[in-house]
């Protein structure tokens, strides 16, 4: 396997199907991170019917060191490569965002915020979770971890 080779030192985890989430508060599964030496979270969202300032999409990535949803705490930015950015305008929706996990506890989800005056309308979107650097080749992809 050569250096190039992104197949066989990558595995990519589906956390969130495609939905909509119409202002739903949503938590994606967990990603399990043991094995691999980075992980990373990848939010797609669609067109938001209703965007504005005060109506708006918050996305955060959460860890926990167990599945226990309840225990679940929003990571450091210091522990992040990047940062998810606040939805509030039309203009910013229909993206894909991603952000890096630096932090050392073992379990991360995305976890989906619908602040809102009024409810927003079709809110279509994916959470997609990436590990790389597995220490044992080729990466071969957990299974998402439903919270406890």
């Amino acid at each position: 396997m050569s250096s190039r080779d992104l197949k066989n030192n990558l595995a990519i985890v589906h956390l969130l199907s495609a939905q909509d989430l119409a202002d739903a508060d949503t938590a994606s599964l967990i990603l399990d991170t043991a094995g691999f030496e980075s992980a990373g979270l990848a939010v797609n969202v669609g067109a938001l019917v209703g965007v504005d300032a005060n109506n708006f999409l918050v996305i955060t990535a959460q860890e926990c060191a167990t599945t226990v949803g309840a225990d679940f705490t929003t990571v450091a930015a210091a522990d992040l490569e990047s940062a998810f950015t606040l939805i509030d305008a039309a203009a910013e929706d229909e993206v894909t965002q991603f952000v890096g996990y630096k932090g050392s506890l073992r379990y991360i989800r995305a976890y989906l915020n619908f602040t809102d005056a009024g409810p927003l309308g079709a809110t279509p979107c994916a959470v997609i979770g990436l590990l790389g650097h597995p220490r044992h080749m080729p990466a071969v992809a957990p299974a998402a971890v439903t919270a406890t």
